[in-house]
């Protein structure tokens, strides 16, 4: 039988209350067509419509395969067609090293092939930057209502855009409360502790 275990996240970190007064959205991880990195700039177009100070950090790099260096050429031409100064791309950094890079940014997007899980999912919502991801990682837990609110289908740049832009609207006091159950999601169901105690329970 398969367990599905937790995947131990330290959530010992976590940023301050920030009102935001631009939106700032990141997408981290390596660069490659899996990843779906357009979908991100697609939603991120739509975005810009109705909140045109809105900024994209794109941090990661290709891995040298010819694949993924022209994919992300491909994905360097597409942020081109994008207002000047909008899209930002950063290399590639050790995980160690992302805490801050998670708190400067309001939100967090993953677009990953469903069935690929990333573990920067989970590190972002740690931190206190809720992710929205094309999977419902909230399936079957006290917090399946998140879903609602950051779940989009698979390369669905509408949905995504609009669900981004409907938290960025919210008044503080309701980001907080999403803030504060997604990082709850995390320690309940992902932290270190409970890794250690699924790990324990099937021993």
């Amino acid at each position: 039988k398969t367990v599905l275990m937790p995947v131990g996240i330290n959530v010992t970190e976590k940023k301050g209350s920030i009102v935001q007064k631009r939106l700032r959205i990141l997408s981290l991880g390596r660069i490659s067509p899996v990843k779906n990195v357009e979908t991100v700039l697609s939603a991120f177009g739509k975005i810009l419509s109705v909140v045109p100070t809105a900024t994209l950090s794109i941090v990661g790099d290709p891995m040298s395969r010819k694949i993924d260096l022209d994919y992300y050429e491909n994905i360097r031409g597409l942020a081109g067609g994008l207002p000047v100064g909008s899209v930002s791309f950063y290399p590639g950094v050790d995980s160690i090293n992302t805490t801050s890079i998670y708190g400067s940014h309001e939100v967090f997007v993953n677009t990953t092939t469903p069935g690929s899980f990333d573990k920067t999912i989970l590190e972002s919502m740690a931190v206190g930057t809720p992710s929205f991801v094309c999977q419902d990682i909230w399936k079957e837990t006290k917090y399946a209502h998140l879903a609602e609110h950051f779940y989009f289908p698979y390369k669905d740049s509408e949905a995504l855009s609009r669900k981004i832009i409907a938290f960025f609207y919210l008044k503080q006091d309701g980001k907080e409360r999403f803030i504060n159950e997604c990082r709850e999601f995390v320690m309940a169901y992902h932290s270190l502790v409970s890794l250690v105690d699924r790990v324990i329970s099937h021993i």
